[in-house]
Order: C-alpha cells, then structure tokens, then sequence
C-alpha cells in the first residue's frame, strides 16, 4: 500500500530523516521525503511537506508503522495514494 502522511506542524528536516531512517528500519518499508514549495525561504520552515510511504497491508507492520508515527507527533494519512492507511492520529 503507498500513501502520503502529513504532520502538523510539518517537522524539520532532521526530524524527517529521522523518521525516515526509522520507518525504513521496518521490513518492506520505503520512505520517501517530499519537498514542499514555500512561497519565500524561510529559515526555521521545514522544506518538507509530507512522506510518501509504501509498505504492504500485514497486520503487525501497519500497526507497528502506526506506533512510529505516533511517537513523532500528530499526523494523518492522504488517502489519494493508497486505498488504505495504517490509521490516522488526529
């Protein structure tokens, strides 16, 4: 399954990487950090917007992904890129 998770407020960048890093600790994991667009450069902005994740549909990876993305903050799933999401956290 591939969707796109967003946090509010997007975290740094180092943060992301971490997250990132990991995520993709989970077998068949892939994490994919998707840079955002801001209007102006701003300094204490994340360039990140969101993480494209793809991971299959067993039980006990889904909720373990669920776990990790909990720890680091709140966060929901865009259902555009996948026909279910591990959960959202809102």
């Amino acid at each position: 399954m591939r969707f796109e998770i967003t946090f509010a407020p997007s975290p740094l960048l180092s943060v992301c990487r971490e997250l990132q890093a990991h995520l993709e600790q989970v077998p068949d994991v892939r994490v994919t950090l998707q840079l955002q667009a801001p209007p102006a450069f701003d300094y204490l902005a994340s360039p990140v917007g969101s993480l494209v994740l793809e991971c299959p549909q067993e039980q006990d990876i889904v909720a373990r992904v669920g776990q990790i993305l909990d720890h680091y903050g709140q966060w929901r799933a865009v259902p555009s890129l996948g026909t279910s999401a591990p959960g959202t956290n809102n």
